[in-house]
């Protein structure tokens, strides 16, 4: 039996003979042909549907979110959720289906990392339908308003924390084959690693940076997070094996403090004492614990991989800003720099063999400055800030390369 995946994918175009004689040239003959059956098999994890464009336009950048981080799936807009046809109405002028594509353009926007799906018209007794083709993207995870998304049969969803660190676990370690015992080990060692190195950035980023309220709010979401993982871990079978069950306990029970905190004007000096009692236990936990065990030849290969990919989209992100410097796309780019020195920033805290300790530390280094660059301000002083900031953004791109120079 073909799965909807199957259809959504590889269907045979039936003939319709009627609907080609009427079918307007601008729309997809085969998504055209394929929608009687994409309805007729309803959502599920390669296809949803909605009626019309959602009033908040952040709903369908979930939707698209989900799919990149899951799977290829298509989006038609234009049919209920029981199947039936509804169409789109006013969509007959190319300026009126401009303008519905520009919407959607603008709120892939809210995607991070950036994701482009292809959009294709279809008309069915003679109801408009637009189909929003969405592909597996080639990063772990897809966020939007700093929360990432998956795609769950048909419901598109928030990540859980454990998720979110064994998609980054899978990204980086790939699937190498081992005993169901030592993938075990490998699978709690990843997920405490993955953990320890998210507080060991933050203990690494500028104070003035920290300080700032999303930064604030970031590092307690993140708190929470990683203290559920790390009781789950505690009760693990490898925890009580290696004897670290009472040093996990003791970093959750710092990073609750930090959940804890009541937050309030004058108290960052406090604060900042709560937090550097949870990086300690951290730190001590990395040094001893995770550091010793030796990363795998097919490791090292992902997680090389995934830093050249950084400094790769780095370069294009602001090659492209630099050619047209005064449009959204600066503040863009410098919102993407962040996340990317963030994720350079945990790397750089993994033994690599392919660096030395000082390359490591100068990742770690333009990590960093990216981190920094992402909260610039940007003023109407004349294009001075805007200069500012893509002078800094070029160093930070030609330092990375000249870290991955020997590499």
């Amino acid at each position: 039996m073909r799965t909807a995946f199957t259809l959504l994918t590889s269907f045979h175009t039936p003939a319709y003979p009627l609907l080609r004689m009427t079918r307007p040239s601008w729309t997809d003959p085969k998504l055209s042909n394929d929608l009687p059956h994409l309805r007729r098999s309803g959502e599920n994890q390669a296809i949803e549907f909605k009626v019309a464009m959602p009033s908040q336009a952040r709903d369908l950048a979930k939707e698209i979110a989900a799919f990149a981080s899951s799977n290829d799936g298509i989006v038609l807009i234009g049919v209920a959720d029981d199947g039936s046809l509804v169409g789109i109405d006013g969509l007959g002028e190319p300026a009126a289906r401009d303008q519905f594509t520009q919407r959607i353009v603008g709120l892939c926007k809210d995607i991070k990392p950036p994701v482009r799906p292809k959009l294709l018209w279809a008309v069915e007794d003679g109801q408009v339908v637009l189909g929003i083709r969405i592909s597996k993207g080639a990063d772990p995870l897809y966020y939007v308003a700093h929360r990432p998304y998956l795609r769950h049969a048909s419901i598109s969803r928030p990540a859980e924390p454990g998720e979110v660190i064994d998609a980054i676990r899978a990204f980086i370690l790939g699937g190498s084959q081992v005993d169901s015992h030592a993938a075990d080990e490998s699978a709690f060692f990843s997920k405490l690693a993955s953990v320890l190195v998210g507080i060991l950035s933050w203990r690494d980023t500028d104070r003035e940076i920290r300080s700032l309220k999303p930064w604030v709010e970031h590092w307690m979401s993140y708190a929470a997070q990683s203290s559920a993982i790390l009781r789950d871990l505690a009760a693990d079978n490898v925890a009580i094996e290696k004897g670290l069950v009472d040093q996990l306990k003791e970093l959750s029970a710092h990073l609750d403090k930090v959940v804890g905190f009541i937050y309030t004007l004058g108290g960052g000096n406090d604060f900042d004492e709560v937090s550097s009692c949870a990086s300690d236990a951290a730190a001590r936990l990395m040094k001893s614990v995770v550091e010793p065990i030796p990363l795998g030849e097919s490791t090292q290969q992902n997680i090389k991989h995934a830093i050249n990919k950084i400094a790769r989209k780095l370069s294009d992100l602001w090659s492209r800003a630099a050619a047209d410097p005064f449009s959204s796309l600066v503040e863009d780019s410098q919102r993407e720099s962040g996340e990317m020195g963030r994720q350079l920033m945990e790397l750089s805290y993994y033994r690599l063999g392919f660096l030395s300790e000082e390359g490591l530390n100068r990742l770690r280094d333009v990590g960093h400055q990216l981190v920094q660059l992402g909260a610039e301000r940007i003023y109407l002083d004349g294009g001075d800030s805007q200069r500012r900031v893509l002078e800094k953004a070029q160093t930070c791109v030609n330092a990375l390369s000249e870290v991955l120079s020997p590499v």
